[in-house]
């Protein structure tokens, strides 16, 4: 499945998250790669309910739809099965923490670095989060970003800022 194809599908569902939607939504997304990829490669989901303002969804959906199809594509060379696993929670600091890990055969650093990264760093961004990669037995990757009210801007919280 072509990258752009994999992720409209992603952009077209975000504008319909609403509040505990977001399980939902990134559950429906990894099914998804999940059949695309027609893997052997298992996938548990623990999602805590996290509201989510549309203007957070894109990006985290996006980041989710990359990050699993990174591990789908890399983390399982010839066929090997194995397991990722998402989970969501919300800390008492109203900050989102999402992780994705799976038991492959983990992230080398210093492999060098394509437009999923930079897609990564840039929605991270955005959404004003902080992430990382790390190898424990396989690869884990940490997303943590601050939970907007709904009745707040999300404009206020997650504009880009201006260039110095």
């Amino acid at each position: 499945m072509p990258p752009f194809s994999r992720r409209s599908p992603v952009m077209a569902q975000c504008h319909q998250v609403r509040g505990h939607q977001s399980i939902y939504y990134i559950r429906t997304l990894v099914a998804g790669l999940r059949e695309g990829y027609g893997s052997a490669v298992k996938v548990e989901c623990e999602l805590a309910p996290v509201d989510v303002v549309p203007d957070q969804a894109l990006p985290l959906g996006l980041i989710v739809n990359e990050v699993v199809s990174n591990a789908f594509k890399h983390a399982f060379p010839g066929g090997r099965t194995g397991l990722i696993t998402l989970t969501l929670e919300v800390t008492e600091a109203e900050q989102a923490v999402l992780r994705v890990r799976d038991n492959g055969i983990g992230y080398r650093p210093g492999t060098p670095t394509g437009m999923g990264s930079r897609l990564i760093r840039g929605l991270a961004q955005q959404i004003k989060g902080d992430y990382e990669f790390r190898n424990e037995n396989g690869t884990l990757f940490v997303l943590k970003f601050p939970l907007i009210a709904a009745r707040e801007d999300p404009a206020d919280k997650i504009a880009p800022k201006a260039a110095e």
